[in-house]
């Protein structure tokens, strides 16, 4: 273990215990070691919560009782849904919608670093949902853990026998409230009249050859190449278990597959892609950024992961991601997971390539190639009769930023597509980048959040009038556009179609 992360994990140990890691998010910041995330975002919890009611037992209490003892979330339930006809996504009644949203990021580490025992999910308070319809949007996506989902004790990473020291048994669910807390959530989403993206994002295989105290598991703090055979599939059948009966909740199998970039499998693009389809071993895993650890494991494909969702009747529609972190879509037809019920997508995670720097004209396209060929892999999944749909999407937000080169340019381009998008992340931190908002009311990050709410805001209005100029030039769609109810018993106006 380097030095900086041995003084990062004693500065962790010493933060107190209300303190908020929701911008914990590795694979697309791998530049920013994510422990020295957990500590610039750590004292930040005043800032992030601006949005509570002063009263946050109260506010909580709304929460349970909009979700849990009214039927308004039961009756939308029911009606909201989601289907895939070709290469479109339709609602409910059968009208083609493109889903425009946002990430609610926390639940993938808030709970399995322990800080937070009482609300794995305090980022999102009474106020959030106010801000997402006053940027009207339609979906939202919850990135998840799967050993804290499971509530498991697991070993913490740099502790046990391999690295000389007594294992450290941690409870990944500390407040045994993960589950619960999700169904609030995806129930308040339900009768906010919101279509919800589930992910499985952060994830870790057993080592037996660490285990401590008969526990092998190993805590997910990081996102690793692949699944593992350990725990996904039973995450995915828990989960699908559960959620089945929401037909506006999707599953999205793997989050950010990057097997491409691990050792042997280098410059080897099918195997990879087979590896990500049918499963494979591997020979490292990576319990915390930066540092690898040998072991041998077994990854779960994503064709297990499916015929796992599907063997629990649920119908729900699937999204598949890619190699190299969801970005590379270029053989996605050829080594997609079957779906006997052909309610599949294509997820792809569209950012500026991270060799690239904000203002350089290659900032502006999407992955590691300046050119368009992100575009053109995308349209060829939409013409063989898929959807595609952006889960992940971001840009700079620096304080004093003008204007997001690389969104203001994405986005024009996925509306002219079809496509639907989802920005990382409606999360208040001080980081600089992927930040959609200052605070819990939807005020918009300089740059990048700006640009997007005037987008999400102009789509809505279906004007044809939301390219990158006219958007960021004067039209004013805040002005035109009808407030939503921030109430949290009757939600969206169920006689409005979902945008």
């Amino acid at each position: 273990m380097t030095v900086e992360n041995k003084g990062l994990l004693k500065l962790a140990k010493m933060m107190p215990q209300r303190i908020n890691l929701a911008s914990l998010h590795f694979p697309e910041m791998t530049h920013i070691p994510p422990l020295i995330t957990a500590v610039i975002c750590a004292g930040l919890l005043s800032l992030t919560l601006q949005g509570c009611d002063h009263n946050s037992a109260v506010t909580e209490q709304r929460l349970t009782n909009s979700s849990d003892n009214s039927n308004t979330g039961k009756n939308q339930q029911r009606r909201l849904a989601i289907r895939i006809d070709g290469n479109k996504f339709r609602n409910e009644r059968g009208e083609i919608v493109q889903l425009r949203g946002v990430n609610l990021m926390g639940m993938e580490y808030i709970a399995i670093a322990g800080v937070s025992p009482a609300n794995p999910l305090p980022t999102v308070v009474d106020s959030t949902w106010g801000a997402l319809h006053q940027w009207r949007v339609n979906v939202i996506r919850i990135p998840l853990n799967e050993i804290s989902y499971l509530g498991l004790k697991c070993v913490w990473p740099f502790t046990g026998p391999v690295f000389r020291k007594a294992g450290n048994i941690h409870d990944a669910d500390p407040g045994h409230n993960y589950k619960k807390r999700l169904k609030e959530i995806v129930d308040r989403a339900t009768a906010e009249n919101l279509y919800v993206i589930l992910d499985l994002h952060a994830t870790a295989p057993d080592d037996y050859s660490n285990a401590a105290n008969g526990i092998s598991t190993q805590c997910a703090f990081e996102l690793n190449p692949l699944p593992d055979q350990d725990h996904a599939p039973e995450f995915w059948k828990e989960l699908a278990s559960t959620y089945k009966d929401y037909p506006n909740v999707m599953f999205e199998l793997f989050n950010n597959p990057y097997i491409d970039e691990w050792p042997y499998f280098k410059g080897n693009k099918r195997s990879a892609w087979q590896a990500l389809r049918d499963g494979t071993v591997v020979n490292l895993y990576l319990p915390l950024w930066p540092s690898l650890k040998k072991h041998t494991w077994r990854s779960a494909g994503m064709q297990q992961l499916l015929d796992t969702v599907r063997s629990t009747g649920a119908t729900n529609v699937i999204l598949q991601g890619s190699i190299s972190h969801s970005s590379d879509l270029e053989l996605w037809l050829t080594y997609k997971a079957i779906d006997p019920l052909n309610q599949t997508a294509a997820a792809w995670h569209a950012f500026p390539g991270k060799e690239f720097k904000w203002g350089e004209r290659c900032y502006n396209f999407p992955g590691p190639w300046c050119d368009e060929r992100a575009y053109s892999y995308a349209s060829a999944i939409l013409a063989a009769g898929y959807p595609v749909i952006v889960t992940e999407f971001g840009d700079k937000n620096s304080p004093g930023t003008t204007g997001a080169p690389f969104v203001s340019s994405l986005l024009p381009h996925l509306d002219a597509l079809g496509i639907s998008y989802l920005g990382w992340t409606f999360s208040a931190t001080a980081l600089l980048e992927n930040q959609l908002i200052k605070d819990n009311f939807g005020t918009p990050t300089d740059g990048y959040g700006e640009y997007v709410k005037k987008h999400y805001l102009c789509a809505a209005l279906k004007t044809t009038r939301c390219n990158a100029k006219e958007n960021s030039a004067g039209l004013n769609p805040s002005q035109e556009t009808p407030q939503s109810p921030q109430s949290a018993g009757k939600g969206w106006d169920p006689l409005l179609s979902p945008i």
